[in-house]
Parts: C-alpha cells; sequence; structure tokens
C-alpha cells in the first residue's frame, strides 16, 4: 500500500470486523449497492469502520481510528431491491482524511497502513503458544470440532494467526473488549488482551454446560420439550424466521434452493451422491444457521456447474482462416501454426495435443487471436490473467473449513460460461509468482496437463471436474521466465511484432473505424494520408505492438469530436503538415543512433519482452591503472561480456601491434549503456562491446548507420543468439542499414519476411576479428 490510498467507506457497529473474519450485511440503498457491486466486479475493496457518539454531545459522533479493509466476496439479490452482501475482513488501516457526496451521501475515506509492533524483551513463540493452549481449551468446551482448532494453529505468521484466533469468536459477545483488541498495534498486548477474552468465554461456556446439564436433570421430558420449542421460537424471531416449526413439513425445507431433483441433473453420478449427502445434512440443520449457510452455498456452487454442458464445436479449417484474417493483418507465420494446430484437433479428435502459447511484446494481438480462435471454433470465450498470481487457491480454491471459502479461478469461470468446453485464456503466464502460500505454476501443471486435466479436483469442491473439453490458450510477453515443467506442457508461437508497413495496413483496415465509432463520430469524413501514417508510425510511436499507434489515432478522433460537439466543420485531411496540430512535437526521430561516425559510440541490438530494441554502447578512456569501468544498470552475464571483450580486443591488439600493453595499463576504460533506468541483461551484445573498444583504443570512428548481435568468446568467436526477427525488426525501424549476424543465425534470417530485410546489407560473420576489419578503415588485422 502506497502511503495513502481512497477506498469506499461503510459504517457498521454492530461487530468488530477483525482480518480473517466473514460477515453479511444487507444493502437496500441503490447507491450503496452500485459502490459494492463495481468493488466485487473489479475485484477492489471498501472500508468498514465504527464509530461512537460524543459524550459531551450525544448528537454527534466520530469515527474511531482503526479500521477494516475488506473483500467483497459476493453479492445475491435476496428480494426485489434488497440484496445480500459477503464481506471478508483483508488487513487494518488507519484513517488519514475523509469525503462525503453530496449527491449519496456515501463517504470515500483516504487511509494509511496500519503498523503492528512486537517487544524486543518478549518471546513470540511462548506468547503463540499461551494463546494456542486458550484456543483449544475454548473449542473443547464449547463444543466445536478440533479440526478447526488446528486449522487456525496451522496458520505460521504470528498476526494472521492472532486475527484467526479472534475471527472464530462471536463478535458480539465482548464489543469493547474485542475493539480494544482489534485496535492494539503491539502485537504482545493483543495476544494478552485476546487471551484473557478466550479465558472469560471459557468458564461462561463452561457454566452454561453445567446449567444446561442441571436444567435437563430437573426437567420432566415434556417440560424440556416445552422449553426447547420456546427458545427454537426465540431464536427464530431473533433471526427473523418466523416461518420455522422445526422438521422440515412434507419433507420439503425452507430453503427452496437446497431442495431439487437430483436424479434429472446433469451430472455424474458421483456427484449426485455427493449432494444427496448434503442435503440429507442440510435437513437436519435449522435454517438461516451458518452451519446451513455454508451447505447451502456448496451445493448451489455444484448445482451452477456446467458438468455434461456443452457447446456445438465444430472446427473448419476454411472458418478459422477467414476469421484470423478478417480479424487481423499480417502475422502469416503464427496463423499457419494456428491453423495447423486445429488440423490436428480435427482430424484426431481429442485435445491431447500441447496447448498453445503465444509469446511476444505488449500490442501484437496475442490475447485478440484467441478471441478470434474461440469465435473461429464456436466455442465461449473466458479470461483469466495470471499477472502477479503468488496463492495457489487461485487455481485450486480454498478447502471449506476455511471461513469464506470459495473454489478457484479455473472452476469460477466455467460456472460463469456455463459450458465445459469453452476457450480458456491463461494471460500473463510468464507473470506467475509464489510465496509461502504456495506455488500456483505447480497448481497449472495438473490443469494443462491433457493426460491429467480429465480429474482435475478444485479444494472447495473436493470432487473431480473433467477439464479434458476445454481448450486452453496461454499468452506471455517473455517466454524465458515460463517455469520449466509448464513450458514443457506448451508448444510457444513466437509473435515478435509488426513491420511499418503492416501496422499502416492495420491502422486503415482496424483502429480508424473502430477509434471512429468509439468516439461517435462514425459520419465525419476523416481520412488519413499514406505519409501521414508513416509518419504517425515512426515518429511517434516505437513499439512492436500497434497500442501507442491507436492511442494517438484515438487521441486524433476526440479532437475531432471535440470540435464536432462545438459544432464546428469537422470533415479532416490528416497530413504531414497538420499533424502536429493534433498531436505535438515528434517524439521519436532516426537521428536517435546519430549522425556522423564517432569514436568509441556503437550501436547494439537486443531482445526484451516488449519487442527488439538498439542499444547505444559507449566508451571512453582516462589515466588510470588498466581498469575497467561499467554503468547503465547491468546485470552479471553483460558484465561479463564487457570484461570478456576488453581482454579479447587487447589480446587482439597486442599481437598485431596496434596499441602498446603500456597505454592499457595506463588506461582506464569506461563503457557505458545509457537509458540507465532500463536494466539490461544477456550476453548477445559481445560483439558490438569488442567493436566499441577497438574503435576506442584504435581512434577510428563506426558508421552510425551499422549495427550488430552476437555473443563473443574470449577467443573472439560469434556465436548464436536469440530474438533475431526482433532485433532485425528493431533496426530497420531505427534507420540501420548495415547488420552484422552470426553465422549459425543464417537460418533464421532466411525466415524473416522480405519486407523487413529489404534495404539491409547483411554480413554473417563467424569471428569477432570480421566485424572490426569492416567497421575500422585501414586496421590492420
Amino acid at each position: 500500500m502506497t502511503s495513502t490510498n481512497t477506498f469506499p467507506l461503510f459504517l457498521y457497529n454492530d461487530i468488530v470486523v477483525f482480518p480473517f473474519y466473514s460477515f453479511t450485511i444487507s444493502v437496500e440503498d441503490p447507491h450503496e449497492y452500485e459502490v459494492f457491486n463495481k468493488a466485487y466486479s473489479k475485484e477492489e475493496q471498501v472500508v468498514i469502520a465504527a464509530f461512537e457518539k460524543l459524550p459531551d454531545d450525544p448528537e454527534k459522533s466520530i469515527f474511531l481510528p482503526v479500521a477494516t479493509l475488506c473483500d467483497v466476496i459476493h453479492i445475491e439479490e435476496i428480494e426485489t431491491g434488497k440484496f445480500k452482501v459477503v464481506l471478508a475482513g483483508a488487513k487494518r488501516v488507519l484513517f488519514h482524511s475523509y469525503n462525503r457526496d453530496p449527491r449519496t451521501q456515501l463517504f470515500t475515506v483516504k487511509v494509511k497502513e496500519f503498523k503492528t509492533t512486537f517487544p524486543k524483551d518478549k518471546d513470540p513463540a511462548v506468547a503463540r503458544r499461551i494463546l494456542e493452549d486458550a484456543l483449544k481449551r475454548y473449542f473443547d468446551v464449547a463444543g466445536f470440532p478440533p479440526e478447526k482448532a488446528n486449522q487456525i494453529i496451522e496458520e505460521e505468521n504470528l498476526e494472521d494467526f492472532v486475527d484467526c484466533c479472534a475471527a472464530s469468536l462471536d463478535q458480539s459477545m465482548d464489543h469493547e473488549g474485542f475493539r480494544k483488541v482489534f485496535e492494539e498495534p503491539d502485537l504482545y498486548k493483543r495476544i494478552v488482551d485476546l487471551t484473557k477474552i478466550f479465558l472469560a468465554e471459557t468458564n461462561i461456556a463452561h457454566l452454561e454446560g453445567e446449567i444446561d446439564d442441571e436444567v435437563h436433570d430437573r426437567f420432566e421430558r415434556s417440560q424440556r420439550e416445552q422449553f426447547l420449542r420456546e427458545k427454537i421460537r426465540v431464536l427464530n424471531e431473533e433471526l427473523n424466521a418466523e416461518n420455522y416449526q422445526g422438521e422440515p413439513e412434507n419433507g420439503i425445507d425452507p430453503n427452496k434452493s437446497i431442495n431439487f431433483d437430483v436424479n434429472s441433473f446433469k451430472a455424474p453420478e458421483y456427484v449426485k451422491e455427493r449432494l444427496k449427502t448434503e442435503m440429507t445434512k442440510a435437513a437436519r440443520i435449522p435454517p438461516f444457521t451458518p452451519e446451513q449457510e455454508v451447505i447451502r452455498n456448496y451445493i448451489e456452487t455444484i448445482q451452477s456447474l456446467p458438468w455434461e454442458e456443452s457447446t456445438q464445436s465444430e472446427i473448419e479449417i476454411e472458418r478459422a482462416r477467414k476469421q484470423l484474417d478478417d480479424d487481423h493483418y499480417g502475422l502469416s507465420e503464427v496463423k499457419e501454426r494456428i491453423l495447423e494446430y486445429l488440423a490436428v484437433l480435427k482430424l484426431s479428435g481429442n485435445l491431447k495435443a500441447p496447448i498453445i502459447c503465444l509469446a511476444g511484446p505488449p500490442g501484437v494481438g496475442k490475447t485478440s487471436i484467441a478471441s478470434s480462435l474461440a469465435t473461429a471454433t464456436g466455442r465461449k470465450f473466458v479470461r483469466h490473467s495470471l499477472g502477479g498470481v503468488r496463492d495457489e487457491a487461485e487455481i485450486r480454491g480454498h478447502r471449506r473449513t476455511y471461513l469464506a471459502a470459495m473454489p478457484g479461478k479455473i472452476i469460477q469461470s466455467l460456472q460463469r460460461v456455463k459450458v465445459n468446453n469453452p476457450l480458456f485464456l491463461l494471460d500473463e503466464i510468464d507473470k506467475l509468482g509464489a510465496d509461502y502460500k504456495g506455488d500456483p505454476s505447480s497448481a497449472l501443471l495438473e490443469v494443462l496437463d491433457p493426460e491429467q486435466n480429465k480429474t482435475f479436483t478444485d479444494h472447495f469442491l473436493d470432487l473431480e471436474f473433467d477439464l479434458s473439453n476445454v481448450l486452453f490458450v496461454a499468452t506471455a510477453n517473455d517466454k524465458n521466465k515460463i517455469p520449466v515443467a509448464l513450458k514443457d506442457r506448451m508448444e510457444v508461437i513466437d509473435i515478435d511484432g509488426y513491420t511499418a508497413f503492416e501496422k499502416k495496413n492495420i491502422a486503415k483496415k482496424h483502429l480508424i473505424p473502430k477509434e471512429k465509432k468509439l468516439n461517435g463520430i462514425e459520419d465525419v469524413k476523416l481520412d488519413f494520408t499514406e505519409n501521414a501514417l508513416d509518419l504517425m508510425i515512426k515518429s511517434y510511436t516505437c513499439e512492436s505492438g500497434v497500442r501507442e499507434l491507436q492511442r494517438k489515432i484515438a487521441s486524433i478522433c476526440r479532437k475531432i469530436a471535440l470540435a464536432k460537439a462545438e459544432g464546428k466543420s469537422v470533415d479532416e485531411t490528416i497530413t504531414v503538415d497538420n499533424l502536429q496540430k493534433y498531436l505535438g512535437v515528434e517524439k521519436y526521430s532516426e537521428d536517435a543512433i546519430g549522425k556522423e561516425p564517432e569514436i568509441g559510440v556503437v550501436n547494439g541490438l537486443a531482445w526484451t519482452p516488449y519487442g527488439g530494441t538498439v542499444l547505444k554502447i559507449e566508451a571512453i578512456k582516462y589515466a588510470g591503472k588498466g581498469n575497467i569501468e561499467v554503468t547503465g544498470s547491468l546485470g552479471d552475464v553483460m558484465k561479463e561480456s564487457v570484461k570478456i571483450a576488453a581482454s579479447y580486443v587487447r589480446a587482439l591488439f597486442s599481437e598485431n601491434k596496434i596499441v602498446d600493453d603500456e597505454i592499457w595499463d595506463k588506461s582506464i576504460l569506461h563503457i557505458h549503456f545509457p537509458d540507465g533506468a532500463t536494466p539490461k541483461d544477456g550476453p548477445s551484445a559481445g560483439g558490438a562491446i569488442s567493436l566499441a573498444i577497438a574503435s576506442l583504443m584504435s581512434g577510428i570512428a563506426v558508421s552510425p548507420k551499422v549495427a550488430m548481435t552476437g555473443e563473443v568468446s574470449l577467443k573472439g568467436k560469434i556465436l548464436k543468439i536469440g530474438g533475431l526477427k526482433a532485433k532485425v525488426l528493431a533496426a530497420k525501424q531505427a534507420g540501420i542499414t548495415k547488420l552484422f549476424i552470426p553465422e549459425e543465425n543464417r537460418g533464421d534470417f532466411s525466415e524473416i519476411p522480405d519486407e523487413i530485410k529489404e534495404g539491409l546489407e547483411v554480413q554473417f560473420v563467424t569471428d569477432c576479428a570480421e566485424i572490426l576489419k569492416s567497421c575500422l578503415d585501414g586496421i590492420k588485422i
């Protein structure tokens, strides 16, 4: 959390909301419902706070300083205009400031992080053991299952353990005591106060047990039955459940969602058996109790899943080809690979082929290709982003013993689309995380393995669900960051980016019509000249995809929309002459690579998850003791490349008597890689670094129109590199005219479209000396 964050604020004085505590509130105000629904749909959070009246002025209230940041777990309409909202506490926060919307009368609040401390002179292990003992004694006397206590004790983080203990109690029992525990920043004092509450509640529960035993001994059976009936009546009045009359009449439970015809339900037999078992349990439990709510939620989840519901999916290669061509310009190699994949699925009749993974920079159309693939195959499309997912429960779900447990995202998504054979896009699979809560990539192994996903078991369902009919597709920016075991289950298809010609056609066929429609100017005659589009692509964007280009077109459309709204003449042709009027000054230029040859300045080529780029390398020397200085936010591999290049050039120049060893010994070499805020690593700049050092020490300038890529060995051999197409595309866009490429990459170069290679002079090299001879005029090696 940053220093202050803003969230919707709701006041709730009935209970103290601890982290890990889930509760339900009723919402009838439409403005409140709108806020909760937005938070639920966008997976955002709200703040629940309490207030107290001022002793000297009961008409006024103040907010209590510590509040709870909560997740919106579920929203359900229980009657027209009335909603049940399930919330779960996430973490404590401190009030900073608040505002009130004069229209809706709802609050928003800025909060700060609540910091917890623990005294250095106290032993956390001892404090934890004391609280554990109090928890176990209370659960034993209160008659709770020991598994629930063990589940809480398994929590390793001390603060989370304390909060789980507090959340297990009835928050309305000792409101003031709970408020004190909740607001206490000293974790040790919090443990002491909570232990006292547990001990007090243990004594009360023990006393109630003794009283109940005595009452049962004294009362006759009829008197006891009368007492129980009266107790049930009072409880039902408190729970607004006055219609409940004890046992279900004629076998019909008041909760209709629990009673349905299991035999007609479309599901495997083992699912029906589980439903019957759970329904029998629910019939023995009074309605509106927490236990029945848990069972009801479980039954409803099973009911809502598409166990045997599927769409009619038929693969027609020509239809798929037309769909891909209509939705995406270019990418012929990628389309061909996808069509080959579909052909195998069509002929083999099963989905046991490797999962497709589309890898490439942002904005090249990975997600839209997957969407087109779903349309072409007649499947529903569902997407789940894995970026930042660190908890295994996101994939497998939570066990039902946890508070506010729910299925994982796989099952939730199938529940939403209501079919068991959608096209399921696992977006940004390279950005999966892992921490103490588990490794989600390991959970995905079962999901993506055709041999195992037929019996995928979600922790919440605790039932096998057949995922073998789901067509999984993954996307990634950097395929090298995909966990090895996951990558082994997928067929990676590289999408390296678009050429300027392809971008121009995409703009004309897709982006301009789309933005005109989005901005309400479809009826306006807005044209772009060929030269204007070329200039926009070349001087206002620098990307492998087309997102920035779309933003520039959208910017022009918004200005036209403003003119139209003001009643001005809006028919316009965008040309080179008036483009600056709409987009401002040019942001990128070929001058970035330089105009004149410079000593010690060389252009390398690099690959990033966002596409290829030209990597400028600068070298200078000054008096010193033969050291090498390296700057530019470099990784260890790149630093080693600098040392290898320096050693190679020194040995080569000494052997050929170009530079004396004495000059090397009395000079400090400083190699710099500009754009220092961007981390850089990898061995493929070795050849370029060698040329920069050789240019510096020989005093011979290198043309700015030359670039190269290739790892260099200590003996000067130029070794194979990856990401060649992206690098060549970046060189072409930057205005490079001559490239040096490793001989081992000749085959990769032949697969690059001729449009990209046009106008480039390419020299394939096996030894770094070939680069030095070609670039350093007059040098004798």
